[in-house]
């Protein structure tokens, strides 16, 4: 009883100075405006009591703000990235010969190989003749003929670009390029010489239809080629034109092809002809075996009296097709027996400034000639051109006095079988 006496009398002061503690507190917060704090009482039931700033007298005008604006940065000074079409630069080829290659054609080779030929008129015959450190040819201009052997033996060459309007590719251009595996023929070319690209690195070849001559053994002995495409139809083409070639070759041709025997007789082993377009298949097309020379007339004994006019259709040429031809034997006649004689010049003059003029008398087993000339008369440093007819013209000749011979030969089923060289002839030039 006496502690409650006590605490009742206590009690009004305990009140009156916790008011006051609170009066106290909330003048402080009037003068320090602040964020909202809630004052919990000592009491863990005690109701939270919120603190508020006061209102501000007047509301701000639309100019007026609470927060500092942000410093302008003005934009960076740069421009946007944009590819660009200008080409890495890259080390520039560094010419390391140059040189003449025609009266009015040059030539440069820089250090990774390439030979660029430009100009007008001839590549000179046997012009870059065994260079190994040929590896891309690029002929532009007006170049209009490649002469023979040209890039003979050039093993290095890998890719030959024309861009120039080249008409005739000689004897033995590009034989012996077994680096070369595919080649483009322009489409103004006409003529393609004999051993043009005998035994090169080609896979596959297409010829234009301006082609209208190709020579003896142009594409033979080229163990990769597979594919051969003759796009003219009038195409004359030399005897074994492609023999050895890859095994199961094919040589596609016109199926209108002017002259179906000759066509027959340019391929040997496994290859084989299909002809393209509309017409007979080329099952409905024999194939003819011939003998690769023109065959002799046979030799009449003593005891046969010798045939009349009236017997000699049974010995022409017309009918030598119809002859069975023996075993072998008559495939490949003996070498020492069989040769093409000596070929007798008829003419061979300097009818023009730096020409001359050679013709000769045509002989019997032969396919073509070889000219040779120089102005050695042992035939040292020496051209030479092959050919099938019985004349040529020899330009460009620089000499005082030239010595020229001329001898046969035939196309056998295991090669060329040469005849001996006829008598040489000297010539004075103008």
């Amino acid at each position: 009883m006496h502690k409650k006496r006590i605490f009742r009398k206590i009690l009004p002061y305990v009140l009156v100075l916790a008011l006051l503690g609170g009066i106290r507190e909330s003048r402080t917060a009037l003068a320090e405006p602040q964020t909202p704090v809630m004052k919990v009482a000592e009491e863990s039931s005690a109701t939270p009591v919120y603190s508020l700033p006061p209102a501000p007298s007047t509301m701000p005008t639309p100019t007026d703000s609470f927060i500092t604006p942000a410093p302008t940065i003005p934009p960076a000074s740069y421009t946007p990235f944009a590819p660009s079409n200008t080409p890495v630069p890259t080390a520039t080829p560094t010419i390391v010969d140059k040189g003449s290659c025609g009266i009015d054609a040059t030539w440069t080779l820089d250090d990774k190989g390439v030979l660029r030929i430009t100009g007008k008129g001839s590549i000179a015959e046997q012009a870059f003749r065994s260079k190994e450190n040929i590896k891309t040819v690029i002929i532009s201009g007006n170049i209009t003929a490649i002469e023979g052997a040209a890039f003979l033996d050039c093993r290095g060459i890998t890719a030959v670009t024309i861009q120039s309007p080249v008409q005739s590719i000689a004897d033995c251009a590009f034989e012996g390029c077994k680096g070369l595996s595919a080649f483009a023929i322009p489409s103004t070319v006409t003529v393609i010489g004999a051993h043009a690209f005998y035994n090169t690195g080609l896979k596959g070849i297409t010829i234009p239809s301006g082609v209208t001559s190709i020579g003896i053994q142009s594409f033979a002995n080229n163990p990769s080629l597979s594919s051969i495409k003759l796009e003219g139809a009038s195409t004359k083409i030399g005897w074994g034109a492609f023999f050895n070639l890859a095994v199961s070759a094919v040589v596609k041709a016109p199926v209108n092809f002017s002259d179906v025997n000759a066509l027959q007789q340019v391929i040997n082993g496994s290859s084989r002809i299909e002809y393209e377009g509309t017409g007979p298949s080329s099952t409905t097309i024999p194939t003819i075996t011939m003998a690769p020379y023109t065959p002799v007339a046979p030799v009449v004994t003593s005891s046969t009296p010798k045939p009349t006019a009236s017997a000699v259709p049974t010995v022409s040429p017309a009918v030598v097709p119809t002859i069975e031809p023996e075993p072998t034997a008559s495939a490949e006649p003996p070498a020492e027996d069989n040769k093409p004689p000596k070929v007798v010049i008829k003419k061979a003059v300097c009818k023009k400034k730096k020409t001359i003029l050679v013709k000769w008398k045509k002989v019997e087993n032969g396919d073509g000639y070889q000219v040779r000339y120089s102005t050695n008369k042992s035939f040292k440093k020496k051209k030479t051109k092959t050919l099938t007819e019985t004349k040529v013209t020899l330009k460009k000749l620089k000499g005082k006095e030239y010595y020229v011979s001329v001898r046969a030969f035939y196309v056998g089923l295991n090669g060329i079988v040469y005849g001996p060289w006829g008598k040489k002839k000297k010539v004075l030039m103008k």
